[in-house]
């Protein structure tokens, strides 16, 4: 049955893809030896669930094997596979641009992803649709999909997302991007403990509080 475990779950999941089974496989751990019969096998079992078809491209572009890589990641993607479009978003978005190519295929595949709750591509999306005029629909759009990959957990996206309040780009009350660097600094995000230090020394000083200031040089590991 395809909504049980199968080895190929056990031996090509991807840890990040929001349809998973098991914990998944990091793309370095893959061993395409085992991965590579178990998924073609079901793959071709249960040719109507694209998880497998998803998985045996994960062991073929481990393999180095993109030509065979591609058009399963297409077929998923075409299925409404969160993990695949975001893979074949990814691809394309490579290749257009080495090529100049127009971007726009990539980014819908990349936000049918995040809607999918694929939690990198609401991040990737949140940094690649950023522009430098503020009222760009599309800067609007990238802190959009940056607050909903912090939502989803992601510690850089929570980072970035409480850099964006402080510097203004996001319309929010300051103490909120304090709140985001906190919950990062605690899935030990380096950059967050950093902002978050940085944030409280700047407060402390403008509230006269030497006690938080105290707590943010060692957080931040200064001598005081």
């Amino acid at each position: 049955r395809a909504d049980q475990v199968n080895p190929c779950d056990i031996l090509a999941a991807d840890p990040a893809a929001p349809r998973r089974v098991t914990n998944g496989v990091a793309t370095a751990a893959i061993n395409p030896e085992t991965a590579a019969p178990a998924c073609a096998l079901a793959a071709d079992l249960f040719a109507y669930d694209p998880r497998f078809g998803y998985q045996l491209a994960r062991v073929y572009a481990k393999q180095g094997r993109l030509n065979e890589a591609q058009p399963l990641l297409q077929t998923a993607a075409d299925a409404g596979y969160p993990a695949a479009q975001e893979a074949l978003g990814a691809l394309f978005l490579a290749r257009g641009r080495s090529s100049g190519l127009n971007l726009e295929p990539a980014f819908d595949l990349l936000r049918a992803a995040g809607d999918g709750g694929a939690i990198n591509a609401q991040y990737a999306l949140g940094g690649l649709l950023r522009s430098t005029a503020e009222d760009d629909p599309r800067e609007q759009e990238a802190w959009a999909w940056m607050r909903r990959a912090a939502e989803s957990g992601h510690p850089r996206a929570m980072t970035a997302y409480g850099r964006g309040i402080l510097r203004g780009a996001v319309d929010a009350p300051k103490a909120e991007a304090l709140g985001w660097f906190e919950r990062a600094a605690a899935a030990n995000e380096p950059e967050a403990m950093f902002s978050l230090a940085a944030a409280m020394i700047q407060g402390a000083a403008e509230d006269a509080d030497p006690v938080a200031a105290h707590r943010a040089r060692l957080v931040l590991g200064v001598q005081v």
